[in-house]
């Protein structure tokens, strides 16, 4: 196999420095984060809820937590139209992201497998695939293991769960925690990796119930997550931390609003926004028709999507729908602009397509995406599908925004109506929520206080929040506001 740290390539890591902070205090929590074929670069995703996670637990225990982070890689990957390999293609860029932890303290491992695999294959292994893949996988990690003693494996999927629970047989004292970040099994069959009641599916299924029994912690990304969880392994200690979003950052971007409207034509307008991509999860044709019934409440209405679906058609559906063409701007941003674009809109929308099979009904009922938290980031009130049952505990105790019933959209329009006479209350609670469940130092301590509590020791004072969380209102309505898009920024 192929291990690397990112600043040497090709070659086996040694880490003096983690070696050396091992001898001088035994008495830190030693964490390793463990992610199995996800991408390091070339990938939002990873960058939000990974990189930028992993940097902020580290600043915040500086003293009393050492983090490490092994990422499981293939050599190479064949797509359709090139074949990459990482290590090569993205060296520049793999470079980038070890200074980035290294400034933070992180020590970064990239362990390349010596396999080839088709793109689609890193959204999920067929069974012919996953036993050698694994075996390959669980020598990496019990080498690792074996080096660095870590007391918790934290791990950020279930095939990276399961190497850990079983390199635990080897290493007995070893916490693991299961992050799963979704129910991998159904999402499988939403996005066509494999077929419900297939024999992966079974597999993982009975995996599933594997792993929550042996972990010694469960992370649910929403309330429903972990009812779910409960419900399939009674004994399963599950804990309930969003998926995160930089709020510092988004406060900031909003300077950047006037010029970003400007940018897109959208002066003046009251400017609704989709972030993500499509059409897995949410429907292209589905934002186009919420887009017309909203413009009955919000004149001079226009729709700013930000994903990298192919835009020519993405340009055909809305057109076919009767979008003109100024009504809509389609933008491919940088995970470092989003921030800015959302700046310019006014609301956040979750158009999760129907649901038409069971397995796509509890990825619906649990669900609550990293869109979510940046919308609430940038103070935009949500317009969400009510089969999105990972919201509903947030939605129902605070104002931050409305569902919508896609069978009656038109009796959205009297919400949409009440969110714009009071739209200043609804945005301070969208940043207050933002604040106080879905920012990434949240994250970060809520993650601390997990290592903790395994490890049995007493709460570190010094890992807590430094600033003040703003409270979030109750639903009453006592300052309406003008209507029209939210104040340009002076």
């Amino acid at each position: 196999m192929i291990t690397s740290d990112c600043r040497v390539l090709l070659l086996i890591p040694i880490d003096p420095v983690d070696t050396h902070h091992r001898a001088r205090q035994p008495s830190r929590m030693k964490i390793l984060y463990l992610t199995f074929f996800e991408s390091v670069t070339r990938n939002g995703i990873y960058e939000t809820q990974v990189r930028q996670v992993l940097c902020e637990v580290s600043s915040k225990g500086r003293g009393q937590i050492t983090v490490s982070h092994l990422a499981i890689l293939p050599a190479a990957v064949v797509g359709r139209d090139e074949i990459l390999v990482p290590f090569v293609n993205d060296r520049h860029a793999l470079i980038a992201v070890e200074r980035e932890y290294s400034r933070n303290g992180v020590v970064a491992t990239i362990a390349w497998l010596p396999v080839v695999i088709p793109k689609r294959w890193k959204m999920g292994l067929p069974l012919l695939g996953l036993i050698p893949i694994l075996s390959l996988s669980g020598l990496v990690l019990l080498y690792k293991v074996a080096r660095e003693r870590p007391d918790v494996i934290h791990c950020r999927s279930y095939p990276a769960t399961l190497l850990a629970v079983l390199a635990k047989l080897v290493f007995k004292d070893v916490k693991i925690v299961f992050d799963p970040r979704g129910f991998w099994p159904e999402e499988g069959v939403v996005t066509g990796q494999w077929k419900a009641q297939s024999l992966t599916f079974r597999f993982w299924k009975r995996v599933e119930k594997f792993l929550l029994r042996r972990s010694d912690k469960v992370i649910a990304l929403s309330a429903s997550f972990a009812d779910r969880i409960t419900g399939m392994v009674k004994t399963a200690d599950c804990q309930v931390i969003y998926a995160s979003a930089e709020v510092g950052r988004f406060a900031q971007a909003r300077e950047l609003r006037d010029s970003r409207r400007k940018e897109l034509r959208f002066e003046g307008r009251d400017v609704l926004v989709y972030c993500g991509s499509l059409p897995s999860w949410h429907d292209p044709q589905l934002i186009a028709e919420i887009f017309k019934v909203a413009g009955q409440s919000l004149h001079n209405l226009r729709l700013l999507v930000l994903t990298g679906y192919d835009r020519n058609k993405l340009e055909t559906i809305f057109s076919a729908a009767g979008l003109r063409n100024e009504d809509f701007r389609i933008v491919a941003a940088r995970a470092s602009d989003v921030s800015s674009y959302l700046a310019a809109a006014d609301y956040g929308l979750v158009p999760l397509r129907e649901i038409t099979q069971h397995a796509m009904a509890v990825v619906a009922d649990t669900m609550i995406g990293t869109k979510v938290a940046e919308y609430l980031a940038a103070g935009l009130p949500l317009i969400v599908n009510q089969q999105v049952g990972g919201l509903k505990s947030l939605m129902e105790r605070y104002r931050i925004g409305i569902f919508f019933d896609r069978e009656r959209l038109t009796a959205m329009v009297p919400g949409i109506q009440h969110m714009q006479e009071n739209y200043g209350a609804y945005q301070r609670d969208c940043e207050a929520v933002a604040a106080r469940y879905l920012a990434l130092d949240q994250t970060a301590c809520a993650y601390h206080d997990v290592y903790e509590q395994l490890l049995a020791r007493p709460r570190d004072k010094s890992v807590e929040l430094k600033t003040a969380v703003p409270e979030c209102t109750t639903p009453s309505f006592p300052t309406p506001r003008t209507s029209g898009p939210r104040a340009e920024t002076k």
